[in-house]
């Protein structure tokens, strides 16, 4: 007499034998993996490296700006002020605080601006 099994129970039984086997780990997939990591480690330290020596050459550049004199350059490039008289001549002088300097720096006067009202 043939025995009569339930297909339900049939396909448990495939599932659960089919769930003991285990697939062999894929060695490529692994190696592939940890070249992905590394490449992009590398990266990273590639990059920080080189915003470290941007970095240094900012500071290195600034402070030979600094002592070289050219914060007083700058100064004088954004503190000049245009003197127009009522006959049409102009004369520049430099800014330093209130104080106007001709270009031989003697001072030359004092600035005041008062508010229109």
């Amino acid at each position: 007499m043939t025995e009569n099994i339930d297909p339900l129970v049939q396909v448990f039984g495939l599932l659960k034998s089919r769930s003991r086997e285990r697939e062999a780990p894929r060695s490529d997939l692994e190696e592939r993996m940890m070249t992905a990591l590394v490449e992009r480690q590398s990266k990273a330290t590639t990059r920080r490296r080189a915003a470290l020596a941007l970095v240094a050459c900012l500071a290195i550049g600034g402070t030979g700006f600094a002592a070289g004199g050219g914060v007083e350059k700058l100064k004088q490039w954004f503190g000049m002020v245009e003197l127009v008289s009522p006959d049409g001549q102009s004369q520049t002088y430099s800014l330093q605080g209130d104080e106007l300097s001709d270009n031989h720096g003697s001072k030359v006067g004092e600035l005041t601006i008062t508010p229109a009202e």
